[in-house]
């Protein structure tokens, strides 16, 4: 449920993706919304944990 608080903030999103062309393209088209921030990328399952750990994440958008 969205509400107005979280409506005004800025969601920060981790970017699990090893292909390069793909992952720079995603990042581009996602940031163009100034709603979203690119928080984190990562290569790798493991490197996605490792940030997790560490930063405050609001949606994780990867492959599988």
């Amino acid at each position: 449920m969205l509400t107005k608080s979280t409506i005004n903030e800025t969601i920060k999103f981790l970017l699990v993706e090893d292909d390069w062309r793909l992952r720079d393209s995603l990042i581009s088209g996602l940031t163009k919304d100034p709603s979203l921030e690119c928080a984190a990328i990562a290569d790798t399952g493991q490197q996605a944990l490792e940030h997790l750990r560490t930063q405050s994440i609001d949606l994780i958008i990867m492959d599988y």
